[in-house]
């Protein structure tokens, strides 16, 4: 019974932290932050894509990769003016801390041409998600997500 009155819950919730996301008037339209993040604040939807069933190659380790098919989304973010740039380490603590607070864990975390890279994991009873989180210093960052399906 409990079980089914927190589902509920969730279900009645979930429209509302929708509308509760950051946004930003630069958004692209049609655009939106991926289900289990918010954006780093000062920082706008520069491109998206959302596809029902699609495929990213997750680096796991040095020249390992996970395939892994499903939901996919892919957000580049770019810094509005003004704003003081995070670094690209300080983004990809960022979504890890995110990640953590929901169960989630970082697989595998390199730097390569002066951009920070990180490959998440977030696991539960019914969704196996991975997202790789990557930026620099230079006032944008890309997160690409899929959903296992």
């Amino acid at each position: 019974m409990k079980r089914s009155i927190l589902i509920l819950l969730l279900c009645l919730l979930s429209p509302l932290s929708v509308v509760l996301a950051a946004s930003d008037p630069n958004d692209t339209t049609g655009s939106a932050d991926p289900d289990l993040f918010s954006r780093m604040p000062g920082f706008h939807i520069q491109e998206f894509e959302s596809q029902e069933f699609g495929r990213h190659e997750f680096p796991t380790g040095p020249g390992t990769v996970e395939k892994v098919e499903g939901r996919k989304t892919v957000v580049s973010y770019y810094a509005n003016e003004g704003i003081t740039l995070p670094s690209g380490l300080q983004i990809t603590r960022n979504y890890v801390g995110a990640a953590q607070s929901v169960g989630g864990a970082e697989v595998y975390a390199f730097e390569d041409g002066g951009y920070e890279y990180s490959t998440i994991r977030v696991t539960s009873a019914d969704k196996d998600v991975w997202v790789l989180v990557y930026g620099a210093n230079n006032g944008m960052y890309n997160v690409e997500m899929v959903e296992r399906q």
